[in-house]
Order: structure tokens, then sequence, then C-alpha cells
């Protein structure tokens, strides 16, 4: 499975690790602040950072 997270703050990286142990298998993530999303990429909760919102969505078999 291929979560997309919109919004990777406090809330959408606890999501991502909560997938990511419950066996999702790539988590993208899109924010507008580059730097939110870059830390959660440092805390292994965003595999895939996303440039734009529809990239992001763009192979995701769920969005939050």
């Amino acid at each position: 499975m291929r979560l997309a997270v919109v919004g990777t703050g406090l809330m959408g990286a606890s999501v991502a690790l909560a997938a990511k142990r419950a066996g999702t298998v790539r988590v993208a993530g899109f924010d507008t602040d580059r730097d939110v999303v870059e830390r959660a990429v440092a805390r292994g909760a965003v595999d895939d950072p996303a440039a734009t919102l529809e990239e992001a969505l763009a192979s995701a078999d769920l969005a939050v």
C-alpha cells in the first residue's frame, strides 16, 4: 500500500509512522513548508518527499 500524507507536521508524521508500523509499504509526503517535509524524511516518517500535491497523490492508494 502506498500512503500520501498531505501536511507532514506533528500530526501528519505521526499518522505516517503509525501506518508504517501497520505495514504500509511507502509513504509520500507533501507540505507547503519544505523544511517540515525534510524533517519528516529525517525522522523516517516519509519515504518520498513530493514537491507538489499532485506528485504526492499520483500513485497513492490512500491519502490523509
